[in-house]
């Protein structure tokens, strides 16, 4: 149930980096590498502020402070994903930008699910087993 709530999130969050995306690259001529980075930051930021109030629990693991650093290193990491997968596409491969950005956003996907999932929100592990 986990994974289809977060694909939902994944989905709104996608729909808003995809418009902001299409908007200013299409319609006011950005460079999209330029685009990309602000339309999927902007996506980040609502994926936190939806993943926090409606998929995982938070402040469990770690203080809130580094929980945000946490998801956002996560981020930045699937980011840096992101913009290798859609330069290579666009700039190496002739692939077209929506296109390519498709490509690159569904990579990224099962990325940062797990280290969100994993690492920023996973609960910490109990000593149930220690003397």
């Amino acid at each position: 149930m986990c994974v289809l709530k977060y694909a939902f999130i994944g989905g709104v969050c996608t729909i808003v980096d995809f418009t902001i995306f299409i908007v200013f690259t299409k319609f006011f001529n950005f460079h999209y590498l330029l685009v990309s980075t602000a339309s999927f930051s902007v996506a980040v930021l609502l994926n936190y502020y939806l993943c926090i109030n409606h998929l995982f629990k938070g402040g469990v693991r770690f203080t809130r402070r580094t929980e945000i650093l946490s998801f956002f290193i996560i981020s930045v990491i699937g980011l840096l994903i992101h913009q290798s997968i859609l330069y290579c596409a666009v700039d190496l491969l002739g692939v077209e930008m929506v296109s390519s950005k498709a490509i690159a956003t569904a990579s990224v996907f099962t990325w940062n699910y797990l280290g969100r999932k994993c690492f920023v929100f996973r609960p910490p592990q109990s000593d149930t087993g220690k003397d």
